[in-house]
């Protein structure tokens, strides 16, 4: 069994490294400093090392070694536990946690970018340093994204995917949040999603007749696509 390991300081070190390694100043200049603490865990071997000094030049993690580094300024951690940068790959750092399924239908991308400012420094200060974020709408996660590299907020690297892609009555179906209410009785809600349906199969046939008058001079048949069957 492996020994337990003190990791109390490990969210300082995340925000101190982004402070000082990930914004594009940071990465112009060059600039080489260590960080020492008293034990780092390397992700490669079964034991953590000792004493150890970590070698940053602008955003590059050069060198980790045993012993002080000469003619460089050092981050004095103490008695912290250092380990590389964790890596989420699925998250939603726009996203409201705990938000009724109905209230996100009225949810501004304003309110979802502040909100996804604040998910982005609690995320970088868990230790988590990239992530791949899997949906978010109105490009908040793109906002985000680059927010980060700029340098103008705190937060991991992100790997973003704009708009969530869904068949009908998939995971990502935003009519999903009303039926769920809906089958639980509410009268409003059950309301809304026969409007909703109701003005879907109103105005599908609408659209069709527009597109064949579009298309029709050309005598082009026109193929709609949707995610899960083509008409």
């Amino acid at each position: 069994m492996r020994p337990p390991f003190r990791c109390s300081a490990l969210a300082p070190l995340a925000f101190l490294l982004f402070a000082l390694v990930s914004s594009p100043a940071a990465a112009a200049d060059a600039r080489r400093f260590a960080v020492h603490a008293q034990h780092l865990i390397d992700g490669r071997s079964n034991a953590a090392r000792g004493a150890s000094w970590v070698v940053v030049s602008g955003d590059t993690i050069e060198s980790v070694q045993s012993s002080p580094p000469a003619g460089l300024d050092v981050v004095e951690l103490g008695d912290a536990t250092l380990l590389p940068g964790l890596i989420d790959c699925h998250t939603h750092l726009s996203s409201r946690v705990g938000l009724e399924r109905a209230d996100r239908f009225k949810s501004t991308a304003a309110r979802s970018a502040i909100t996804g400012v604040v998910n982005c420094r609690n995320t970088l200060m868990a230790g988590i340093t990239t992530c791949r974020d899997v949906g978010g709408g109105e490009l908040v996660d793109v906002g985000l994204r680059d927010a980060i590299a700029a340098g103008e907020i705190p937060g991991p690297r992100m790997q973003v995917a704009t708009w969530a892609l869904s068949m009908t009555g998939g995971h990502g179906d935003p009519q999903n949040a009303v039926n769920y209410h809906a089958s639980s009785g509410n009268p409003f809600l059950h309301t809304w999603s026969l409007a909703v349906e109701q003005q879907f199969y109103v105005l599908w046939p609408l659209l069709f007749a527009l597109i064949g008058r579009i298309y029709g001079a050309s005598g082009v048949t026109p193929r709609i696509f949707f995610l899960n069957s083509v008409l």
